[in-house]
Protein backbone atom coordinates (compact mmCIF):
# COMPACT_ATOMS: atom_id res chain seq x y z
CA UNK A 1 0.00 0.00 0.00
CA UNK A 2 1.38 3.41 -0.97
CA UNK A 3 1.86 6.39 1.38
CA UNK A 4 -0.96 8.23 -0.44
CA UNK A 5 -3.41 5.38 0.32
CA UNK A 6 -2.37 5.44 4.01
CA UNK A 7 -3.05 9.18 4.23
CA UNK A 8 -6.48 8.77 2.63
CA UNK A 9 -7.43 5.99 5.08
CA UNK A 10 -6.29 8.17 8.03
CA UNK A 11 -8.47 11.08 6.83
CA UNK A 12 -11.51 8.78 6.52
CA UNK A 13 -10.97 7.49 10.10
CA UNK A 14 -10.82 11.07 11.45
CA UNK A 15 -14.07 11.93 9.64
CA UNK A 16 -15.80 8.88 11.11
CA UNK A 17 -14.66 9.77 14.69
CA UNK A 18 -16.36 13.22 14.65
CA UNK A 19 -20.10 12.59 14.40
CA UNK A 20 -22.58 15.26 13.17
CA UNK A 21 -24.08 15.39 16.69
CA UNK A 22 -20.82 16.83 18.15
CA UNK A 23 -20.76 19.83 15.80
CA UNK A 24 -23.67 21.76 17.41
CA UNK A 25 -22.14 21.11 20.85
CA UNK A 26 -18.86 22.74 19.80
CA UNK A 27 -20.75 25.71 18.35
CA UNK A 28 -22.73 26.08 21.59
CA UNK A 29 -19.52 26.11 23.69
CA UNK A 30 -18.04 28.84 21.47
CA UNK A 31 -21.25 30.81 21.85
CA UNK A 32 -21.09 30.52 25.67
CA UNK A 33 -17.47 31.71 25.66
CA UNK A 34 -18.45 34.78 23.64
CA UNK A 35 -21.27 35.59 26.07
CA UNK A 36 -18.98 35.10 29.06
CA UNK A 37 -16.85 37.99 27.88
CA UNK A 38 -19.70 40.35 28.71
CA UNK A 39 -20.65 39.00 32.12
CA UNK A 40 -19.61 40.89 35.26
CA UNK A 41 -20.09 39.11 38.59
CA UNK A 42 -20.50 41.06 41.82
CA UNK A 43 -19.66 38.66 44.70
CA UNK A 44 -20.93 40.97 47.45
CA UNK A 45 -24.45 41.31 46.00
CA UNK A 46 -24.48 37.78 44.55
CA UNK A 47 -25.95 39.28 41.39
CA UNK A 48 -24.86 38.98 37.77
CA UNK A 49 -24.98 41.97 35.45
CA UNK A 50 -25.20 40.96 31.78
CA UNK A 51 -24.39 43.45 29.09
CA UNK A 52 -23.90 42.12 25.57
CA UNK A 53 -23.47 44.89 22.98
CA UNK A 54 -23.10 42.31 20.17
CA UNK A 55 -26.71 41.19 20.72
CA UNK A 56 -29.58 43.23 22.10
CA UNK A 57 -27.55 45.63 24.26
CA UNK A 58 -29.80 44.76 27.23
CA UNK A 59 -28.64 45.32 30.77
CA UNK A 60 -29.81 43.68 33.99
CA UNK A 61 -29.88 46.37 36.69
CA UNK A 62 -29.29 45.80 40.42
CA UNK A 63 -32.34 45.70 42.72
CA UNK A 64 -31.28 48.97 44.40
CA UNK A 65 -30.73 50.85 41.14
CA UNK A 66 -33.17 53.45 42.43
CA UNK A 67 -33.95 53.97 46.14
CA UNK A 68 -35.79 56.46 48.30
CA UNK A 69 -33.14 58.69 49.91
CA UNK A 70 -35.47 60.37 52.44
CA UNK A 71 -35.34 57.63 55.16
CA UNK A 72 -31.51 57.70 55.07
CA UNK A 73 -31.30 61.50 55.22
CA UNK A 74 -34.06 62.03 57.80
CA UNK A 75 -32.53 59.70 60.41
CA UNK A 76 -28.72 60.09 60.43
CA UNK A 77 -26.56 59.57 63.53
CA UNK A 78 -25.28 63.11 63.10
CA UNK A 79 -25.49 65.94 60.56
CA UNK A 80 -22.43 68.05 59.71
CA UNK A 81 -21.46 70.81 57.31
CA UNK A 82 -18.21 70.01 55.47
CA UNK A 83 -15.63 72.77 54.99
CA UNK A 84 -14.83 73.37 51.32
CA UNK A 85 -11.05 73.58 51.64
CA UNK A 86 -10.30 72.18 48.19
CA UNK A 87 -13.64 72.38 46.39
CA UNK A 88 -14.12 74.88 43.59
CA UNK A 89 -16.40 77.53 45.12
CA UNK A 90 -17.79 78.47 41.70
CA UNK A 91 -19.08 74.97 40.95
CA UNK A 92 -19.90 73.58 44.43
CA UNK A 93 -21.74 75.79 46.88
CA UNK A 94 -22.34 73.44 49.82
CA UNK A 95 -21.46 69.95 51.14
CA UNK A 96 -23.69 68.41 53.82
CA UNK A 97 -22.71 65.19 55.60
CA UNK A 98 -25.21 62.59 56.90
CA UNK A 99 -23.35 60.10 59.12
CA UNK A 100 -24.78 56.56 58.88
CA UNK A 101 -22.09 54.65 60.85
CA UNK A 102 -19.63 56.27 63.25
CA UNK A 103 -15.90 55.76 62.64
CA UNK A 104 -13.04 55.35 65.08
CA UNK A 105 -9.57 56.82 65.57
CA UNK A 106 -8.36 60.11 64.15
CA UNK A 107 -9.17 61.92 60.90
CA UNK A 108 -6.60 61.42 58.10
CA UNK A 109 -3.55 63.60 57.61
CA UNK A 110 -2.25 64.86 54.25
CA UNK A 111 0.12 61.93 53.67
CA UNK A 112 -2.22 59.16 54.87
CA UNK A 113 -3.61 56.75 52.27
CA UNK A 114 -7.39 56.46 52.63
CA UNK A 115 -8.82 53.18 51.33
CA UNK A 116 -12.48 53.77 50.50
CA UNK A 117 -15.49 52.82 48.37
CA UNK A 118 -17.67 55.42 46.65
CA UNK A 119 -21.25 55.33 45.40
CA UNK A 120 -22.87 58.20 43.48
CA UNK A 121 -26.63 58.74 43.16
CA UNK A 122 -28.68 61.45 41.47
CA UNK A 123 -31.18 63.59 43.37
CA UNK A 124 -33.98 61.06 42.70
CA UNK A 125 -31.88 58.20 44.22
CA UNK A 126 -30.92 56.74 40.84
CA UNK A 127 -27.53 54.96 40.94
CA UNK A 128 -24.82 56.51 38.78
CA UNK A 129 -22.35 53.63 38.42
CA UNK A 130 -23.43 50.21 39.69
CA UNK A 131 -20.36 48.40 38.32
CA UNK A 132 -17.69 50.37 40.17
CA UNK A 133 -19.33 51.14 43.49
CA UNK A 134 -17.73 48.12 45.22
CA UNK A 135 -14.21 48.93 44.03
CA UNK A 136 -11.74 49.92 46.76
CA UNK A 137 -9.53 52.89 45.96
CA UNK A 138 -6.69 54.49 47.91
CA UNK A 139 -6.02 58.24 47.75
CA UNK A 140 -4.18 60.86 49.80
CA UNK A 141 -5.56 64.30 50.63
CA UNK A 142 -2.78 65.89 48.60
CA UNK A 143 -3.42 63.69 45.56
CA UNK A 144 -4.21 66.06 42.69
CA UNK A 145 -5.68 63.26 40.52
CA UNK A 146 -8.86 62.95 42.64
CA UNK A 147 -11.74 65.43 42.79
CA UNK A 148 -11.32 68.29 45.26
CA UNK A 149 -14.76 67.76 46.80
CA UNK A 150 -13.91 64.06 47.37
CA UNK A 151 -10.82 65.13 49.33
CA UNK A 152 -12.93 67.54 51.39
CA UNK A 153 -15.36 64.73 52.25
CA UNK A 154 -12.62 62.20 53.11
CA UNK A 155 -10.85 64.78 55.27
CA UNK A 156 -13.86 64.81 57.58
CA UNK A 157 -14.06 61.01 57.97
CA UNK A 158 -12.53 58.34 60.20
CA UNK A 159 -11.75 54.65 59.87
CA UNK A 160 -14.85 52.38 59.38
CA UNK A 161 -17.12 55.40 58.95
CA UNK A 162 -20.02 55.34 56.46
CA UNK A 163 -21.53 58.68 55.46
CA UNK A 164 -23.74 60.14 52.73
CA UNK A 165 -22.74 63.55 51.36
CA UNK A 166 -25.08 65.91 49.56
CA UNK A 167 -22.97 67.80 46.99
CA UNK A 168 -24.72 71.01 46.00
CA UNK A 169 -23.69 72.54 42.64
CA UNK A 170 -24.09 76.20 41.74
CA UNK A 171 -26.23 75.40 38.69
CA UNK A 172 -27.40 72.34 36.69
CA UNK A 173 -24.71 73.08 34.13
CA UNK A 174 -22.02 72.47 36.78
CA UNK A 175 -23.31 68.93 37.48
CA UNK A 176 -20.89 67.01 35.26
CA UNK A 177 -22.40 63.70 36.40
CA UNK A 178 -25.26 64.38 33.99
CA UNK A 179 -22.98 65.29 31.11
CA UNK A 180 -20.38 62.55 30.89
CA UNK A 181 -20.49 59.56 28.54
CA UNK A 182 -21.05 57.12 31.40
CA UNK A 183 -24.42 58.61 32.37
CA UNK A 184 -25.49 58.66 28.73
CA UNK A 185 -24.51 54.98 28.43
CA UNK A 186 -26.52 53.74 31.42
CA UNK A 187 -29.36 56.26 31.64
CA UNK A 188 -32.18 56.24 29.14
CA UNK A 189 -33.61 59.57 28.05
CA UNK A 190 -36.72 59.03 30.19
CA UNK A 191 -34.55 58.28 33.22
CA UNK A 192 -32.50 61.40 32.62
CA UNK A 193 -35.66 63.49 32.35
CA UNK A 194 -36.97 61.95 35.61
CA UNK A 195 -34.16 63.69 37.52
CA UNK A 196 -36.08 66.81 38.48
CA UNK A 197 -33.45 68.59 40.57
CA UNK A 198 -30.12 68.54 38.73
CA UNK A 199 -28.28 70.90 41.08
CA UNK A 200 -27.05 68.24 43.50
CA UNK A 201 -25.94 64.60 43.82
CA UNK A 202 -25.52 62.16 46.71
CA UNK A 203 -22.17 60.50 47.39
CA UNK A 204 -21.93 57.58 49.80
CA UNK A 205 -18.41 56.98 51.15
CA UNK A 206 -17.18 54.01 53.18
CA UNK A 207 -13.68 54.34 54.71
CA UNK A 208 -12.26 50.84 55.04
CA UNK A 209 -8.86 51.77 56.43
CA UNK A 210 -6.43 54.68 56.83
CA UNK A 211 -2.77 53.82 56.19
CA UNK A 212 -0.83 56.32 58.28
CA UNK A 213 2.37 57.93 57.04
CA UNK A 214 4.53 61.05 57.46
CA UNK A 215 6.21 62.58 54.44
CA UNK A 216 9.44 64.48 54.94
CA UNK A 217 10.63 67.40 52.81
CA UNK A 218 12.95 66.74 49.87
CA UNK A 219 16.74 66.41 50.21
CA UNK A 220 17.25 69.65 48.24
CA UNK A 221 15.03 71.55 50.71
CA UNK A 222 16.90 69.98 53.64
CA UNK A 223 20.18 71.11 52.11
CA UNK A 224 18.96 74.71 51.99
CA UNK A 225 17.71 74.61 55.58
CA UNK A 226 21.01 73.11 56.76
CA UNK A 227 22.77 76.39 55.98
CA UNK A 228 21.19 77.72 59.19
CA UNK A 229 22.24 75.27 61.93
CA UNK A 230 19.68 76.41 64.51
CA UNK A 231 16.87 76.48 61.93
CA UNK A 232 17.81 72.96 60.83
CA UNK A 233 17.62 71.72 64.44
CA UNK A 234 14.16 73.30 64.81
CA UNK A 235 12.98 71.69 61.57
CA UNK A 236 14.21 68.20 62.50
CA UNK A 237 12.72 68.39 66.01
CA UNK A 238 9.36 69.53 64.58
CA UNK A 239 9.26 66.65 62.07
CA UNK A 240 10.29 64.08 64.72
CA UNK A 241 7.52 65.34 67.02
CA UNK A 242 5.01 65.07 64.17
CA UNK A 243 6.15 61.48 63.54
CA UNK A 244 5.78 60.63 67.22
CA UNK A 245 2.21 61.94 67.42
CA UNK A 246 1.19 60.42 64.11
CA UNK A 247 2.64 57.00 64.98
CA UNK A 248 0.76 57.14 68.30
CA UNK A 249 -2.47 57.50 66.30
CA UNK A 250 -1.51 54.46 64.23
CA UNK A 251 -0.85 52.51 67.45
CA UNK A 252 -4.29 53.31 68.86
CA UNK A 253 -5.72 51.93 65.62
CA UNK A 254 -3.60 48.76 66.11
CA UNK A 255 -1.60 49.44 62.96
CA UNK A 256 1.77 48.29 64.26
CA UNK A 257 3.62 48.22 60.94
CA UNK A 258 2.58 51.77 60.02
CA UNK A 259 3.49 53.00 63.52
CA UNK A 260 6.96 51.40 63.37
CA UNK A 261 7.60 52.88 59.93
CA UNK A 262 6.73 56.38 61.18
CA UNK A 263 8.76 56.01 64.40
CA UNK A 264 11.84 55.09 62.33
CA UNK A 265 11.39 58.27 60.31
CA UNK A 266 11.26 60.28 63.54
CA UNK A 267 14.49 58.68 64.84
CA UNK A 268 16.13 59.25 61.47
CA UNK A 269 15.16 62.92 61.59
CA UNK A 270 16.93 63.46 64.92
CA UNK A 271 19.98 61.47 63.79
CA UNK A 272 20.47 64.11 61.08
CA UNK A 273 21.44 66.56 63.84
CA UNK A 274 25.15 65.78 64.13
CA UNK A 275 27.51 66.88 66.91
CA UNK A 276 29.30 69.30 64.56
CA UNK A 277 25.98 70.94 63.69
CA UNK A 278 25.19 71.44 67.39
CA UNK A 279 28.64 73.00 67.91
CA UNK A 280 28.05 75.33 64.99
CA UNK A 281 24.68 76.41 66.41
CA UNK A 282 26.23 77.01 69.86
CA UNK A 283 29.03 79.10 68.36
CA UNK A 284 26.56 81.36 66.53
CA UNK A 285 24.23 81.73 69.52
CA UNK A 286 27.02 83.02 71.78
CA UNK A 287 27.01 86.31 69.90
CA UNK A 288 23.25 86.76 70.50
CA UNK A 289 23.33 86.67 74.29
CA UNK A 290 22.89 84.33 77.23
CA UNK A 291 19.12 83.98 76.84
CA UNK A 292 19.54 82.55 73.37
CA UNK A 293 22.23 80.17 74.64
CA UNK A 294 19.86 78.83 77.29
CA UNK A 295 17.07 78.52 74.73
CA UNK A 296 19.31 76.45 72.44
CA UNK A 297 20.37 74.18 75.30
CA UNK A 298 16.70 73.59 76.14
CA UNK A 299 16.09 72.60 72.53
CA UNK A 300 19.02 70.16 72.58
CA UNK A 301 17.81 68.60 75.84
CA UNK A 302 14.31 68.31 74.44
CA UNK A 303 15.73 66.73 71.29
CA UNK A 304 17.49 64.06 73.37
CA UNK A 305 14.34 63.40 75.41
CA UNK A 306 12.28 63.16 72.24
CA UNK A 307 14.75 60.67 70.75
CA UNK A 308 14.46 58.47 73.86
CA UNK A 309 10.65 58.64 73.79
CA UNK A 310 10.50 57.60 70.12
CA UNK A 311 13.02 54.77 70.66
CA UNK A 312 11.01 53.53 73.66
CA UNK A 313 7.84 53.51 71.56
CA UNK A 314 9.61 51.71 68.73
CA UNK A 315 10.92 49.15 71.22
CA UNK A 316 7.38 48.72 72.55
CA UNK A 317 6.21 47.84 69.00
CA UNK A 318 8.92 45.17 68.78
CA UNK A 319 7.74 43.89 72.17
CA UNK A 320 4.19 43.56 70.79
CA UNK A 321 5.55 41.63 67.81
CA UNK A 322 7.80 39.51 70.08
CA UNK A 323 10.92 40.57 68.19
CA UNK A 324 13.21 40.13 71.18
CA UNK A 325 16.56 40.81 69.51
CA UNK A 326 15.41 44.17 68.15
CA UNK A 327 13.71 45.02 71.43
CA UNK A 328 16.91 44.29 73.33
CA UNK A 329 19.04 46.28 70.87
CA UNK A 330 16.87 49.43 71.02
CA UNK A 331 16.66 49.49 74.83
CA UNK A 332 20.38 48.75 75.06
CA UNK A 333 21.03 51.80 72.83
CA UNK A 334 18.98 54.00 75.17
CA UNK A 335 20.81 52.75 78.28
CA UNK A 336 24.32 53.01 76.79
CA UNK A 337 24.13 56.33 74.93
CA UNK A 338 21.22 58.50 76.07
CA UNK A 339 19.84 57.64 79.53
CA UNK A 340 21.63 55.09 81.72
CA UNK A 341 18.89 55.25 84.39
CA UNK A 342 15.78 55.08 82.20
CA UNK A 343 13.34 52.85 84.09
CA UNK A 344 11.36 51.67 81.05
CA UNK A 345 14.48 50.91 79.02
CA UNK A 346 16.07 48.91 81.87
CA UNK A 347 12.89 46.92 82.51
CA UNK A 348 12.23 46.16 78.82
CA UNK A 349 15.88 45.28 78.26
CA UNK A 350 15.58 42.68 81.04
CA UNK A 351 12.33 41.31 79.56
CA UNK A 352 14.10 40.80 76.22
CA UNK A 353 17.08 39.19 78.02
CA UNK A 354 14.74 36.77 79.78
CA UNK A 355 13.24 35.65 76.45
CA UNK A 356 16.69 35.36 74.85
CA UNK A 357 18.07 33.49 77.94
CA UNK A 358 20.68 36.19 78.62
CA UNK A 359 19.97 36.00 82.34
CA UNK A 360 23.15 37.63 83.66
CA UNK A 361 22.63 40.74 81.48
CA UNK A 362 19.00 40.96 82.57
CA UNK A 363 19.92 40.61 86.27
CA UNK A 364 22.53 43.35 85.96
CA UNK A 365 19.94 45.74 84.47
CA UNK A 366 17.41 44.84 87.19
CA UNK A 367 19.94 45.52 89.96
CA UNK A 368 20.49 49.00 88.47
CA UNK A 369 16.73 49.59 88.28
CA UNK A 370 16.05 48.42 91.85
CA UNK A 371 18.79 50.72 93.15
CA UNK A 372 16.94 53.63 91.51
CA UNK A 373 13.44 52.45 92.56
CA UNK A 374 13.68 49.94 95.45
CA UNK A 375 9.88 49.78 95.79
CA UNK A 376 9.21 48.96 92.14
CA UNK A 377 7.20 45.72 92.53
CA UNK A 378 7.39 44.73 88.85
CA UNK A 379 11.17 45.15 88.84
CA UNK A 380 11.60 43.12 92.05
CA UNK A 381 9.36 40.34 90.69
CA UNK A 382 11.29 40.23 87.41
CA UNK A 383 14.62 40.20 89.29
CA UNK A 384 13.51 37.21 91.39
CA UNK A 385 12.23 35.41 88.32
CA UNK A 386 15.49 35.95 86.46
CA UNK A 387 17.52 34.86 89.48
CA UNK A 388 15.42 31.71 89.92
CA UNK A 389 15.71 30.71 86.25
CA UNK A 390 19.43 31.52 86.20
CA UNK A 391 20.06 29.45 89.34
CA UNK A 392 18.05 26.53 87.94
CA UNK A 393 19.99 26.62 84.67
CA UNK A 394 23.32 26.75 86.52
CA UNK A 395 22.38 23.82 88.75
CA UNK A 396 21.49 21.73 85.72
CA UNK A 397 24.77 22.72 84.11
CA UNK A 398 26.78 21.91 87.23
CA UNK A 399 25.15 18.49 87.57
CA UNK A 400 25.91 17.77 83.98
CA UNK A 401 29.50 18.88 84.33
CA UNK A 402 29.91 17.04 87.66
CA UNK A 403 28.97 13.80 85.94
CA UNK A 404 31.45 14.59 83.22
CA UNK A 405 34.27 15.16 85.73
CA UNK A 406 33.36 12.02 87.70
CA UNK A 407 33.79 9.97 84.55
CA UNK A 408 37.04 11.74 83.81
CA UNK A 409 38.34 11.09 87.37
CA UNK A 410 37.35 7.44 87.19
CA UNK A 411 39.28 7.04 83.96
CA UNK A 412 42.25 8.88 85.41
CA UNK A 413 42.33 6.73 88.53
CA UNK A 414 42.04 3.56 86.47
CA UNK A 415 45.03 4.60 84.32
CA UNK A 416 46.98 5.64 87.43
CA UNK A 417 46.37 2.25 89.05
CA UNK A 418 47.62 0.46 85.97
CA UNK A 419 50.72 2.66 85.82
CA UNK A 420 51.35 2.03 89.54
CA UNK A 421 51.06 -1.72 89.06
CA UNK A 422 53.48 -1.59 86.15
CA UNK A 423 55.92 0.47 88.19
CA UNK A 424 55.77 -1.97 91.11
CA UNK A 425 56.30 -4.90 88.77
CA UNK A 426 59.25 -3.14 87.13
CA UNK A 427 60.92 -2.47 90.46
CA UNK A 428 60.33 -6.08 91.57
CA UNK A 429 62.02 -7.37 88.41
CA UNK A 430 64.96 -5.03 88.93
CA UNK A 431 65.38 -6.25 92.52
CA UNK A 432 65.31 -9.87 91.41
CA UNK A 433 67.87 -9.18 88.69
CA UNK A 434 70.17 -7.42 91.09
CA UNK A 435 69.93 -10.22 93.64
CA UNK A 436 71.17 -12.85 91.18
CA UNK A 437 74.85 -14.03 91.73
CA UNK A 438 77.45 -12.49 89.48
Amino acid sequence: MSQQDLDMNHDEEMKNESSPQDTPKIDEEMKDQEEAKYIITNKDDETEWKYNPKKSKEKTLPPDMIIDMDPLLNDPIRLERVSKLGSDVASITQITKFIQTEGSGEAPDLNDRIVHCMEIRYSNGYLYDFQKRKESKAVTLEDSSSFNFLQDCLRSMKKDEISIFKIQFGSPDDNFYLKDEHSQKFLKEKEREAIEDRTYIFMKLTVKSILRDCKDISSSELKKIKEDAEGFIDNRIAFALKCKNHAKTALTEKSLNEAMKIYRKGVGSIKMISGSLVKEARAKVVERGKDKEEELEMKINYMNDLRVQILLNLGFCHWKKEEWEKMKSINSEIIQFYDTENIKALYRFSIACKELECYDEGLKAMITLIKIEPKNKEAVALYRKLKEISKSKKNKWNKKMDGFFVKQNHSYHKIADEELKKDILRKKIEVELNSEPQ
